[in-house]
Order: C-alpha cells, then sequence, then structure tokens
C-alpha cells in the first residue's frame, strides 16, 4: 500500500508500515502505528523541526489521511 498526500505544502507518503513527510530539504519519518495514537501530537514535532504548516488546519487533515490509511491498509 502506498499512499502520497500534500498537506499545507508538506509530502505525506505512506507505505506499509512507514509514513514519511517532506518539505523542502526536511524528512521526517514515523510508523503508521504511532500517527494513529499522536497525529495531533505529531504536529506539533513537525513545526518544532521547521516545518512550515498551519497550526488549525494541518492536524484535520492529517487525521483524515490517518482515517483513509486505516481504511486502506
Amino acid at each position: 500500500m502506498d499512499l502520497r498526500r500534500r498537506i499545507d505544502g508538506v509530502d505525506v507518503i505512506a507505505s506499509e508500515n512507514e509514513v514519511w513527510f517532506v518539505q523542502d530539504d526536511r524528512i521526517c519519518w514515523t510508523t503508521r502505528e504511532e500517527l494513529w495514537s499522536g497525529s495531533s501530537r505529531l504536529s506539533q514535532v513537525l513545526r518544532e523541526k521547521g516545518y512550515r504548516i498551519h497550526s488549525r488546519s494541518f492536524p484535520k487533515k492529517l487525521r483524515e489521511l490517518v482515517l483513509a490509511i486505516s481504511k486502506s491498509g
């Protein structure tokens, strides 16, 4: 299962067990399980790592992606 979306300028690439976040020269990854259990915390971590995301819309769009991943995999 491969899924690719762009959320607030961040490329989100989900493979079988991992989810990658790519923006400019930044790359961050997490497991699907960690994403499912902590999508709101992940938004904060990405901001701390220098990702430019919208604090209000990104978490909601990320939760929608988590649901899409769970349905497809």
